[in-house]
């Protein structure tokens, strides 16, 4: 899986250099908009989850990390 930071840096190939950079914060600024708010979603305790439940919590705040380095 790919970083933000990484398909940033595709997104903007083929741009003119001037907005280069401009587009690039503008796909990460969304990007991590939107991770933050399925981290709203997840729940803050784990304690009513069963077993698949706490796994599937995990590997998506997992996943989330991984798509935020």
């Amino acid at each position: 899986m790919k970083s933000i930071k990484e398909k940033a840096n595709e997104y903007v190939l083929g741009f003119h250099s001037s907005i280069q950079r401009m587009c690039k914060e503008s796909y990460i600024d969304g990007a991590n908009y939107v991770l933050e708010e399925i981290e709203k979603l997840l729940p803050k305790e784990d304690k009513n989850l069963n077993d698949y439940g706490k796994a599937l919590v995990w590997r998506i705040k997992d996943a989330i990390e991984q798509l935020k380095k």
